[in-house]
């Protein structure tokens, strides 16, 4: 094969691949810290003093949190406790149950159309550095499935926004809001502005007022978590995509048909990949 079309196929070959891993390595690396991160949470706001050993300058905050979590109902209390609980059996996982999670990803979860333009572009990919015949004519599945997916995804419902997205403002609302001759100083006072101004009834002037804020959004946030799709799962992979992303895909892979069936990819391969020997 000439070395610009080898060139390309080991690059689409790589795509493919990296977008595989992603999906097939979600329950290994993107779930867990998306879980990891929601335990955390919800030790925090019961003030487990655990978390002293990875934040030892907040025994203060902690007892604080603590204090106010005993002050929740004793079945919302209960009910922190098992989210804390879910959580960490989900961080406990066994290395079964998280390829398991991983077949269900491919199996169930991601479109059928997407499912199989991956698998496609791996083996069509493969023919080609293999030279096996009939590679030119099925490369243009994988522009035909790309248009399909996008198709597809007009069809699809949106992710829904996630809990951080319905409560969190953004950087540039924290920064317009907070005061200071830097980003960081802006952004650090006009969070702590924002959290008084939303997470209290009112702004008491103890030393405590920031820390009720703080736990009125954090137990928000866990509420939230819980009736969210992914309290289970931590990702949705059957819902709607952006359509750049798909056009993107849909246009590479178009431009990869096309360079690969315009004529005889091996043309001059010999001379190209192979040394000559004379006798």
């Amino acid at each position: 094969m000439r070395r610009p079309l080898k060139a390309l196929v080991i690059m689409q070959l790589c795509l493919t691949f990296m977008a595989l891993c992603w999906y097939g390595m979600a329950p290994f690396m993107q779930e867990l810290y998306s879980f990891r991160a929601r335990l955390f949470l919800a030790e925090t706001v019961l003030g487990d003093k655990d978390l002293l050993s990875f934040a030892p300058g907040e025994a203060e905050k902690l007892e604080a949190m603590r204090q106010m979590s005993l002050k929740l109902s004793e079945p919302e209390r209960v009910r922190l406790e098992d989210d804390a609980a879910h959580y960490q059996e989900k961080l406990n996982a066994p290395f079964g149950a998280k390829l398991g999670r991983s077949l269900a990803i491919f199996i169930r979860e991601l479109p059928p159309l997407l499912t199989a333009q991956l698998i496609l572009g791996l083996l069509i990919s493969f023919a080609f550095l293999y030279r096996i015949e009939g590679a030119q004519q099925a490369v243009w599945l994988l522009p035909l499935l790309s248009l399909l997916l996008v198709i597809d995804n007009s069809g699809r419902l949106k992710l829904p926004p996630t809990p951080e997205e319905q409560l969190y403002p953004t950087a540039r609302a924290l920064e317009a809001l907070g005061s200071g001759t830097s980003a960081r100083e802006r952004f650090e006072s006009g969070w702590r502005l924002w959290l008084l101004q939303n997470w209290t009834d009112k702004a008491p002037p103890h030393e405590n007022a920031l820390y009720r804020a703080e736990f009125a959004l954090s137990h928000a946030l866990i509420k939230l978590h819980r009736s969210h799709p992914t309290y289970d799962k931590a990702a949705l992979y059957d819902k709607a995509r952006p359509n750049a992303l798909l056009l993107l895909a849909f246009g590479w892979n178009l431009f990869f048909a096309l360079t690969l069936s315009r004529k005889d990819p091996y043309e001059r391969a010999a001379s190209l990949d192979c040394p000559h020997h004379s006798l």
